[in-house]
């Protein structure tokens, strides 16, 4: 027959490969950084969302090929839109050690 069921203790590599995930996820009030992070590229004509600038050439491209495009324009314009709507204050946990 076995034994009693040994209650187990936390590893030291456990809790640090748990407090290096804290800083991860961002939760409920990063969702909009995350958000505007992924999605930088966003159509003028029709207000579609593209994750990157090659995306964006060919969906302008094809479904927009008489209007002008610009690169080097919409990824400062993309970057611009990046930088204001990211909140550096989502990041991170109160909880980490010090």
């Amino acid at each position: 027959m076995g034994g009693k069921a040994k209650f187990k203790k936390h590893t030291a590599a456990e809790l640090d490969r748990r407090q290096k995930q804290v800083n991860k996820g961002g939760g409920k009030a990063g969702a909009a950084t995350r958000g505007v992070a992924k999605l930088n590229f966003t159509c003028d004509i029709c207000m579609s969302a593209s994750p990157d600038i090659k995306s964006y050439e060919l969906h302008y491209s094809s479904k927009h090929p008489k209007a002008a495009f610009d690169r080097e324009a919409m990824i400062s314009k993309a970057e611009a839109l990046r930088d204001s709507q990211q909140d550096q204050t989502a990041n991170g946990s109160h909880h980490k050690k010090k």
